[in-house]
């Protein structure tokens, strides 16, 4: 079969570059080419014109994408139209985070060739936790939940060889216009059995830069139980880790064939297993890889010997989950952290000459002014090189979201995903503001902390702005 797989546009209405490659989908498309099918990858937030942007920027410019997916007719969506007839697949996928859901709507209806309708299957973060949002739709056919590279082969598969999908695990259809849910499929096991991420299935391959090919994932899967995030539903609460050697032969391709020195480890806490992280940072070493590289990981998985090691294996980079500086709505959120350890971290941080990126939410539902007020002096107290702030968002899998369901302060039934971003400042959840007192209040938060990244830009600029 010939599959087209896309990533919805999103930032790409806002004029901000969205960095990297779809990660997700190409690993899909590595699966699929592996089952002997013909594949591609359209990356429609792609756009080698687009600039970065501060958050208060990318705010203000927000309404571009309501009013792209409102009216639809922006040429973005003629251009993935052409797309869709230059390829003429026999079937489309559509990955699809939930502020993307609109988009994605805004996509399967233009899945046509010369008449005939493309059947649609899409997968990610909202299908998984909400698929009847998307099935619900006359253009779409088919939802895959969890990992999806075994359930997407096994769904290709059938509809070649005309099986029944009631096998099918993780998989979600309909049949005569009923919503069906197969049950969930087991996670896999061995990572290393999946096929390295299919890069060269990207078109435009020449428009993204060396940097945007060097993402890259060591594990999935998160142990921790942050009440916030719907991740569990797609990786599961244990981690499951690549083994090093694939991880370096991936570095060692992917550096050989696209002069890629930069790559950027997405596993959601990278130091979780000090063992394993010492062995990759002590292979990279020996294997003279001469690569430098970014991770994320928590506070409290910081310490001396470990921040040392990964800088000398070429770290410039670590990215922290730090979300508050109140001790109440850290606690309200599970995120199981102390603000002493966020100080610890930040000092180990700090001393390394490390550069780190802090993340931050605001407008969480017990959160209050004196909390974000604290939040400000935490951040002006540890001063980390860069801060990304963020508007809380209940993310459906999560279990924030479905206590604001139960409490009626979320309908689902009215959901506007197209707002559902950390970027939409129109809408808050906290109880202890209004709307229009907690927009005052992000505006200006939104300028203190660009006023703070703009002085660190100079002060402790990022190992890549040379490249921004």
């Amino acid at each position: 079969m010939k599959v087209l797989l896309i990533e919805p546009p999103f930032h790409r209405f806002m004029g901000f570059y969205r960095h990297y490659y779809p990660l997700g989908l190409a690993y899909i498309a590595a699966m699929l080419a592996k089952h002997n099918h013909a594949v591609e990858i359209y990356d429609a937030e792609h756009y080698p014109k687009a600039k970065s942007k501060t958050y208060f920027e990318t705010s203000q410019d927000y309404f571009k994408y309501l009013d792209a997916i409102e009216t639809g007719e922006h040429p973005i969506w003629s251009e993935i139209q052409r797309e869709i007839s230059r390829f003429q697949p026999d079937i489309v996928g559509i990955s699809v985070l939930t502020v993307k859901v609109p988009s994605a709507l805004r996509i399967a209806p233009l899945c046509r060739v010369a008449g005939r309708k493309i059947p649609v299957v899409v997968g990610g973060e909202h299908p998984t936790a909400r698929p009847e949002d998307l099935l619900k739709d006359d253009n779409v056919d088919f939802a895959v939940r969890g990992e999806g590279e075994q359930t997407v082969c096994e769904l290709f598969d059938t509809l070649v060889s005309g099986g029944r999908l009631e096998g099918i695990d993780g998989l979600s259809f309909k049949r005569r216009r009923r919503i069906c849910h197969n049950k969930n499929r087991a996670l896999i096991e061995n990572l290393d059995r999946l096929p390295l991420p299919a890069r060269d299935a990207l078109t435009d391959k020449e428009t993204y830069r060396p940097i945007d090919f060097g993402l890259i994932m060591g594990s999935r899967g998160c142990t921790y139980r942050c009440a916030f995030c719907p991740n569990r539903n797609l990786w599961g609460r244990r981690v499951r880790f690549r083994s090093i050697s694939g991880i370096v032969n991936e570095i060692k391709s992917v550096k050989e064939t696209y002069s890629t020195d930069y790559f950027s480890f997405r596993d959601y806490s990278f130091s979780i297993d000090p063992k394993w992280t010492m062995e990759l940072c002590k292979r990279i070493r020996e294997e003279k890889l001469d690569i430098k590289w970014e991770c994320t990981t928590r506070p409290d998985l910081v310490n001396e010997e470990i921040i040392s090691t990964m800088k000398d294996a070429g770290c410039t980079t670590i990215r922290i989950g730090i979300e508050s500086g109140s001790d109440i709505v850290l606690n309200e959120i599970r995120k199981d952290l102390s603000l002493k350890e966020i100080k610890a971290a930040a000092r180990i941080l700090n001393r390394h000459n490390l550069y780190w990126a802090a993340y931050f939410m605001f407008g969480l539902p017990s959160e209050t002014k004196e909390d974000i007020e604290k939040t400000l002096a935490l951040i002006d107290e540890i001063d980390p090189p860069f801060v990304t702030m963020a508007r809380y968002t209940p993310i459906p899998g999560s279990e924030m979201y479905k206590t604001l369901v139960g409490e009626g302060r979320i309908r689902e039934s009215e959901a506007d995903w197209g707002q559902w971003s950390n970027q939409w400042l129109q809408k808050s959840f906290t109880k202890a503001m209004s709307q229009e007192q907690f927009r005052e209040i992000m505006g200006d938060v939104a300028r203190r902390i660009d006023e703070h990244n703009r002085r660190n830009k100079l002060e402790k600029p990022h190992p890549l702005l040379k490249l921004e």
